[in-house]
This record gives structure tokens, sequence and C-alpha cells, in this order.
């Protein structure tokens, strides 16, 4: 032979489904001639060929491919009507497509692959590397993936191999296969390297198609079933980080059938469309695995009839949706009781929602609102919403009636109005949360997660005549909130935010509604109208707010117009780290220079800090007479008035008169503002709390009030509060002209709930990690890193040791920690290590997983790095912001809590603030979660750049 040898692996047992694993085949049998070697396979009867003629393809299409029935050739040529309208399994993510098609023949199941070649190139580049996807098949009736199971891989050098067992095993044989595989309309002979270096697949358009026959009597059947389940798996390696990255396939799946998806003769079952006209289950709900985290297999329908549906698995969340509901507006309930649970974590019963886009096997994210299934958290409610890999709660509340879901019914109720959803508990309200993922139409169902829950009594209704009156009764209207490109118009009632839209509150209620405009570098948007209930309220704004009490339906309008006008108004700001941490810019509009309070407020935010006492601010102010100041530190500095006018900015005194034209407008922050407001959160059996900076000067006359020690006791010299009783109090530090305020709160820590319970693995590996500090940790030297995943070397910072070599340097990261572990392993570690600086990242779990709103948050990371410095007063502390996730769920709170944590933490002198927030964008994610390994540079970089002493390795 001349060239490079070509194979192909024949077989009625076929996928061309890509994988990660590399097999060679070898072959075995007599050679007749250079074109065909001929074997027996003992295992089956079907002989194996291997074709290694450069002509091969040729051969095959032409002569040597079988029709095995139902008019399918397989051929890797997806043109048979079999295929046709045939529900596939699609994934679709970071540039890879790929189908799965199934048609159920009396034989045999046949299998057909479509996926294009983007990352299956990236790693074939790579001569030791394979790519792409594979497929684990199982009877629809397995409950544990055995050696029943079957793999097929599709390897990156051309060859395909079969392999069945479990996970610590696999046995390998070889039947007959055949993969076809196209670029730009041509053959790919897929020998030996010339698969990687073909041209046409740069471009990431290209794809491999494939088909299969498999014998029913290779999952051990002997008739055809009614469906089978499979599970798919797409994979390639990044050469670069040596990362395997896994997608499409349902999480924690790999070893349960359970998980799988599920096929019948028309394809995969939970195809949005399927669901709509063909599901064959009950008119009430159909079991659906909408997201990786559902359990079709685990629903029992059994009594469906009777109106009762029963959840089957306490391992995972499993979801179930109404047949045919796929509305803006529709109202759900069912009454719910749960049996048992599994130990260890918050378990839950409740409705959820869906957006129906197109069949896919990830990228989904149902809301639900649900009740936990714990004897602690008796009579508490709260709202869950899932990601690919999570689950994030958005805190727990109490829903003004005492019930217990482990042993009644209760009933549960949940109204889709728009992208609003509201919740009811027993006829009575518990709150409305908005959703922007869900405007348009999504699929109502229940949702019971790591519980066998009973269902009763559900049903869904579209009828908005029917959902009003509900409202109605519930004494609950609707307020539409209208906005164009340009700003927010937000309504505030209580603790609740919407923004944009639409919001239900309970009538009566008083809600502030706040127009804000937005204003960047090089554009101001301005107000041209503000309607409420088509009246123009502008005259009413104060500060861009308006004032009302909602006793009916409510249409507010707010219009904004950019500015066709104005001037670049820059300066710099120089003072101290207070102002540097959180200083605004912010101007309102006046009606005459005399005016105390100004229409529109306006703020610009991205002031830019080049040191520790300098920042710098420029953006576009539009014409108009304006009040600005400096805001920092809850309080504010350097007002004005300044009129903007035919491309100049005049700056006036207090009769309105002109004093000077300026060209820019500098602030001093060492101007200390008269009023500075701190909230102080102190805890009960928590260290005395120190103050933070003061403003004060050195030799000024102090004068206190407010003291309460009933709740706290105040040291004045040392400026501390040690925590007496709950409770709350207000105290008063003034001096000539300027007084500081001090809103302290205490507070009790209930430590009953799940967040506070450890994981056995990782507190065994926080001892592991006391155990490395005592024989590498050096005191008053290292710098130890503490924290979450993002710090945990054992899979994501894996070159940590490598960057820090020369340093004396120990990383203490564990994945899924969150500040309720830290707390505790402070007494149980920390405390027993001695580091001079301690680098932290933490708070994502919090957010994202625990369901932490803004102030939990906040106050967790504070109690947190108080007990800290309490524990190792000599240690420096330097605290990296929440890192933004892919899913932006959470973003709000994520940046607010960074932007409250900057701020607490200017206060102090033994920590630091790192803010990385907007330095690690969401494209330097490896998994929508972590950084890539090279990005890990924005971590060091920052602490680089910070003041830290890091000691070189002795």
């Amino acid at each position: 032979m001349t060239g490079k040898t070509k194979r192909l692996l024949i077989t009625s047992l076929a996928l061309g489904a890509l994988a990660l694993s590399a097999a060679g085949l070898s072959a075995c049998g007599d050679k007749t001639d250079e074109n065909t070697l001929v074997g027996k396979l003992e295992r089956k009867t079907y002989d194996r060929v291997v074709y290694t003629s450069e002509t091969y393809r040729e051969k095959l299409v032409t002569e040597k491919y079988k029709t095995t029935g139902e008019g399918v050739n397989v051929d890797g040529v997806l043109d048979e009507e079999i295929w046709q309208n045939n529900y596939p399994l699609s994934y679709s993510m970071g540039g890879v497509e790929s189908k799965l098609y199934t048609a159920f023949g009396e034989d045999g199941l046949y299998l057909a692959t479509r996926m294009n070649m983007k990352a299956y190139y990236r790693v074939t580049r790579a001569a030791d590397s394979n790519g792409g996807g594979n497929f684990f098949i199982a009877p629809a009736e397995k409950t544990s993936r055995d050696d029943k199971a079957i793999q097929i891989i599709y390897t990156a050098r051309g060859y395909v191999m079969t392999s069945r067992g479990n996970s610590t095993g696999f046995e390998t044989w070889y039947v007959n296969t055949y993969v076809k595989t196209y670029v730009d309309g041509g053959w790919i002979e897929e020998g030996d390297g010339s698969l990687q270096n073909s041209g046409g697949l740069v471009s990431g358009g290209d794809y491999v198609n494939a088909e299969c026959f498999l014998p029913w009597a290779e999952l051990g059947l002997e008739e055809k079933p009614a469906k089978v389940k499979i599970m798919p798996q797409t994979n390639y390696n990044n050469n670069s980080t040596g990362y395997r990255i896994f997608a499409g396939r349902p999480a924690g799946a790999y070893n349960n059938p359970l998980d799988w998806f599920v096929f019948d003769e028309k394809g995969y079952i939970q195809n949005d469309e399927r669901l709509k006209t063909e599901n064959p289950q009950t008119e009430i709900a159909v079991g659906h695995g909408y997201n990786n985290l559902s359990k079709t297999a685990a629903w029992d329908f059994g009594t469906v009839g009777d109106g009762i549906v029963k959840s089957g698995n306490m391992q995972q969340s499993q979801f179930a949706y109404f047949k045919d509901i796929y509305a803006e507006n529709w109202m759900i309930e069912a009454n719910v009781r749960y049996e048992s649970s599994t130990s260890g974590s918050i378990h839950s019963v409740g409705l959820c929602a869906e957006t129906p886009t197109t069949p896919s096997v990830r990228t989904r994210t149902p809301v639900s609102f649900n009740l936990p299934c714990s004897d602690a958290l008796k009579g508490k409610a709260r709202w869950t919403t899932y990601s690919d890999t999570a689950q994030t709660h958005e805190g727990l509340a109490d829903v003004g009636s005492a019930f217990d879901v482990m042993t009644e019914f209760v009933n549960l109720k949940l109204i889709k109005t728009g992208s609003v959803f509201s919740a009811f508990v027993n006829d009575t309200f518990f709150a409305s949360r908005q959703f922007d993922a869900y405007a348009g139409e999504a699929a109502p169902g229940i949702v019971a997660a790591g519980v066998i829950a009973e269902f009763k009594d559900m049903r869904a209704v579209t009828d908005e005549e029917e959902i009003n009156e509900y409202l109605s009764s519930m004494n609950l209207e609707t307020v539409y909130l209208n906005s164009n490109d340009g700003g927010v118009l937000s309504l505030t009632c209580g603790d609740t935010v919407y923004k944009n839209k639409i919001a239900l509150v309970q009538r009566g209620s008083e809600v502030v509604l706040q127009v804000k405009p937005t204003v960047l570098a090089n554009v101001v948007y301005l107000v041209k109208t503000f309607t409420v209930n088509g009246a123009d309220k502008s005259a009413e704004l104060v500060g861009g707010k308006y004032f009302m009490t909602v006793e009916d339906t409510v249409n507010v309008t707010v219009e904004y117009v950019r500015a066709a006008n104005g001037v670049q108004l820059t300066g710099s700001i120089r003072g101290n780290a207070i102002a540097a941490a959180d200083a605004k810019v912010k101007f309102t509009e006046l009606a005459s220079p005399a005016d105390s309070s100004g229409r529109i407020e306006y703020e610009f935010t991205n002031v830019q800090q080049v040191s520790e006492g300098e920042a710098f601010y420029s953006f576009r102010i539009a014409d108009g007479l304006y009040r600005l100041w400096l805001e920092y530190g809850g309080g504010k500095t350097g007002e004005c008035v300044i009129r903007v006018s035919e491309g100049k900015i005049e700056l006036l005194d207090e009769s309105g008169n002109v004093s000077r034209e300026i060209t820019s407008l500098d602030f001093d922050a060492t101007e200390r503002p008269k009023t500075l407001v701190r909230n102080i959160t102190a805890w009960l059996g928590y260290p005395t709390i120190p103050l933070p900076a003061s403003c004060f000067r050195v030799g000024e006359t102090v004068t206190w009030d407010g003291e309460n020690a009933q709740i706290a006791t105040f040291d004045r010299a040392n400026r501390t509060l040690t925590p007496i009783a709950a409770g709350s109090f207000t105290l008063t530090a003034s001096t000539d002209g300027y007084s500081e305020i001090y809103n302290v709160t205490v507070k009790a820590v209930d430590k009953s709930g799940n967040k506070w319970q450890l994981d056995a693995g990782r507190t065994a590996y926080a001892e592991q990690l006391k155990a490395k500090w005592a024989t590498d940790g050096n005191a008053d030297k290292t710098t130890l890193f503490i924290g979450d995943s993002f710090f945990d070397v054992r899979n994501f910072w894996t070159n940590f040791y490598t960057t820090y070599a020369d340093t004396d340097a120990l990383c203490a990261g564990i994945g899924s920690t969150t500040t309720y572990d830290w707390e505790q392993y402070a007494e149980t570690f920390l405390q027993y290590t001695a580091p001079k600086n301690i680098v932290v990242h933490l708070g994502t779990n919090n957010i994202y997983s625990d369901g932490d709103d803004l102030q939990t948050a906040t106050e967790n990371l504070q109690r947190l790095f108080m007990l800290v410095h309490d524990k190792l007063p000599s240690a420096k502390i330097y605290y990296f912001a929440i890192t933004q996730r892919s899913n932006t769920a959470h973003e709000t709170t994520v940046s607010q809590t960074n932007a409250a944590m900057k701020q607490w933490c200017a206060g102090y002198d033994w920590i630091t603030f790192l803010d990385t927030e907007q330095a690690l964008t969401k494209d330097m994610l490896k998994d929508g979660i972590h950084p890539q390994l090279q990005y890990y540079s924005v971590f060091t970089d920052a602490l680089k750049d910070s003041d830290i002493d890091m000691q070189a390795k002795a």
C-alpha cells in the first residue's frame, strides 16, 4: 500500500456519535488481499469487515452497505422517509450543534446523528485527542446503568467503537457499523490524521452524519419495546487548558437511566411539539424532561384519573408539566403533601414554569414557587430558579398562616401575568416576583425536589377573566410599567422592586415610582414624558420619584429621549479611600437656581480610581439647569448649581448669577460630608464590632448621643460595640458642623437551617488543609488563600502552586462552600493558622446556591470577616469581588453586594476590597461560573497591584 492506511469499521450496530475516548482498531482474520480483511466476531454471528483501500468509501456506498428493513439504508445519508418529520433531541451551545434521531424497527433500533465539526476540529488538531459525542442506551425499564447499557463512540481517527458495561470496566467488541462524513459536499477519509488536516473543517460549518442499526437483542430484548432511554453527551477536550467539557447530558446522569431521555417510535417524547399534539399521557399533567434536572421516569401517573400524581425519586428534582398549556397569562393550582425525603438538603414541593422555545437538552431555567419540607422551615415558602447545573433559592419568608406540608395538604396557586409571577398559599398572598425570561408564553407545571410527594386537585386556567377575578379577590392590582430604551422605570413596594413591564401589588399599598435616565460617558438621556393613567405627572416628580397609593389598575409610561446637545463634563476627585470606594457624581434638574429639590435625578457611577487618593470622571451632560454634587459614604459634598448651554458650562452663585465659566469641575473629598450615615450590624454571641473609620480630625471634640447599653455596650475610646441583646438604636457622633450617624442593629443568628449543615467530604478536606498548614505554613509569613471553588486547587485553580512557586503561599479553597461553612471552619481550621495575609473569594454560592438576597449576603460576609479578624487580628484580609456568572438571574444582587462590600471594606484598615467584577468578563469563564485557567491572571494582577506584601519562599 501507499500513503496512510485508511480503516472503516462496518457494523449493523452503528451510531456516528463522536467521543473523547480514543480507540484504535486492530485487524483480525486472514489477509486475503490489499483491500479486504475478513474475520468472525465470536460474540455474534455478524461479519466484521475492514476496508483499507483508498477508495473504500466509494465501494461502501455503491456496493457494500445493505438495506436492513423499514426502507433504511445504513449509509450515513439521512434521506430516508423514516427520518422525515422525526422529532430529534437537539443540542446547541457554544457553536456546537448536534441532533439525535431515532426510529423503531421490528428487529432493532435505528439511530442517526448530525453534528457540526466546530468543537471536534478544535481537539483533533492534536494528534492524541478525540472529540465529539457519545450515547448510552438502555431499555425503558432500566433503573441502573449496568452491562445491558450500551455506549457507542466515534473516535477522532475515524473509528467506531461500541462498549457495554458499568463505569468500572467496559467490555469492547466490534460489530457492523457505518459512519459517513461530509466536508464541503465531499467525502472525508478519516484515517491517521487526514480528518484534522482538512481545511474545510476550519469554518465550523461542516457536519458529520452517522446512521446505524442496533438489534433489539443487543439490549437484551426479545421484541420491539414501546420506548427506550438514551443519554446523549457532547464532549470536547480543550488542549490549551486540558479541560474536558460535557454538555447535553442531564446533570449527574451518567450512572442513572432514570435521568436519561425517552424516545419512542416518533422520536424524542419530551419534544415541545409532541407535548402540544401527541403526548399519550394524561390531560392533567405529563412527565416531562424540559431541563437537565428533570426525571421523566420518576413520576407515577397511575392514579391520574382520580386527579392524583405522585413523584417517585428522592434523589433529584422532578418536573411535570400541564398538557397543551403554553400561554402568556395563566393560573395553576394544586394541593400538595410530601411523604418522605432524603436527608441533608432542604427539599420542597411546589409549582413551576418553563419557557418552551426549541427542543433542547440544556439552556433551561425553570422558575418555581415551593414549600420547603423541613421541620425547621414549617410555614415558610420561597422562590427557586434552576439553571443548567444548579438551583438558586430566592430566600425564605413566612406565608402568614401555619401549616405543616409534611402531614397535611397545602393549597398552592401560581399566577403568571406577563413576566410577573404571584404566589398564594391557602389563598393567602405570598409575594410577586418579576422574571423577564418568562415574558412570553410559558408552560406551567409541578415540581418535587428530593421528595416523594403527592399532588391532587391540579388544574390550569388560561381564562383571563377568572384570573383577574381571583387577583381582585386577593386585593391585588396590576401596575403596568411602560418604558422605552434610555432608562429604567421601576416600582418599589416594601422590599420588592419591579422594573419595566408589570407589577402586582396589594390594593391600598403605598408605592414609589422612579424614573432613572441613563447617563453614559458620551450620551445622556432625558425624560420627555411621564404619565400615570394618561395624566402628565412630570411636574410632580421629586428627584425622579413619584409617590402614590394603588387603589386600582395603573398604567405608568415614561418616554426617554437622547439629548441632542450638551457638553462633556470632566473632573477629578481628590480625597480618601471612602470616596474612592463608592463615589457617584449626581445631579438633578432645577426649575430655577433657588429650586431645592429638583425634578429628575441623574447619577454617573463609572468613577475611575487612578490612585488611593484620586479618581476621575467624564460624561456628557445635556443643556439645562442643574444642582450637582459628589455623593459618597452616605453623604454628599461639593454642591453647586451649573447651567449648561450653547456648548459651555457656567457656575452660578446663590443668587443665580454667573460666577464663572468652567471647563471641568473638581471635587475635594477631604472636604468631608456634613453628615455621614453608616449602618452597623452586630450579632449575639459574636465578637465586639469596631466602628468604621471616622472622618473626624485629630483634636476635634466629639459628642456622642443615643447609646443603648441594654442592646450593646459602647466603648468610646476604642469605638467598639459589644452586642448584648437583639434590637436597634441610633448612635450619633457630632462635632462643630459635622455629624456621623450609626444605625446599629444587633441580631441573633439562627443556625438551624440546612445552610449551616457541613458537608462531610468538604469538612474532611478542610482537615487536610489544616494539616497542610501545620507542615507548610509559616507564622506571620505565609499568604493563605481561602474560599470557594474559585480557589480550589483540585479542580479549578490547578496551577496555583506553579504561579506562586517562589512565594510563601498556600491555597485552601474548598469547592461549593459559603460563608456559613467558613464561619465554622474559622473555629476548626483558621484559628490554628497564623498567616500574614488572607486572600478570599466567597459569596457566589451564598447568592446562587443558598438564595441570599443583598442584605443577607452582605451581612453574612461582614459577619465572617469580623469573626476572622477577631481570631487573626494581625492578618491583613484581601477580598475579591463576587464574580458574575453567565446565568444572569442574580446579576443585580451580585453587583449590589459587591458595591456594599466595597464601601464597607473601605471603612477598615485591616481589609481591602479588590474590585474584579468588571475585569473578569463572562467570555473568560469556562463553564459559565469559573475562570478559564489563563484568566486567573485577573486575580493575580489585582493582588499584585494592591498593597499586599507577599513573602518569598524561604
